[in-house]
């Protein structure tokens, strides 16, 4: 068993897919049925959740030690994700408590805003050993705790710019 991060996870996976499962905020059941259902298939994992989740079930840091004590019965490489996080502390604080993947959604704020919020979260990231992966645009409707009635798709120049200006992709 190995905890790493999503980019290590995705690079020593030999372009299989990774399923990410939504841990409901640390849930022991969850987490070990995740780690079971991934060794049948011998498959590495994502156990993923939301900051209002992690933050009302258990707390990041305890989130994480729970995690990483239930993983020790198993030899799954895994990737401690949070996902869909619209503010900045709350990914800072994931990464302070040992998440290994980091999702920051800025797709509320402007195209600026959101470029500075993923720089900051990158660089923490780096310093981290995390993985980060982004968002720009919206999409309507309901996502995890994201609720939008409009949609706000980028093209095809904003997502170009976007990965130029955060270097997101490595």
């Amino acid at each position: 068993m190995s905890l790493m991060n999503g980019l290590e996870l995705v690079k020593n996976n030999q372009l299989r897919s990774i399923p990410s499962f939504d841990i409901g905020g640390g849930n022991i059941d969850f987490i070990r049925a995740s780690f079971e259902a991934a060794e049948l298939v011998k498959s590495p994992i994502f156990l993923s959740s939301t900051p209002s989740t992690i933050k009302g079930y258990l707390g990041y840091k305890k989130y994480v030690h729970i995690i990483k004590m239930i993983a020790t019965d198993y030899k799954t490489n895994y990737a401690i994700h949070l996902d869909h996080a619209q503010k900045v502390d709350d990914v800072l604080e994931a990464l302070n408590s040992g998440f290994t993947s980091v999702m920051y959604d800025g797709s509320h704020s402007s195209f600026e805003e959101n470029v500075r919020n993923t720089l900051i979260v990158k660089s923490h990231a780096n310093n981290c050993n995390a993985s980060v992966e982004a968002e720009i645009g919206i999409i309507g409707g309901k996502e995890d705790e994201i609720k939008s009635k409009k949609s706000n798709v980028p093209n095809i120049t904003d997502c170009v710019r976007f990965v130029n200006e955060t270097n997101i992709q490595k």
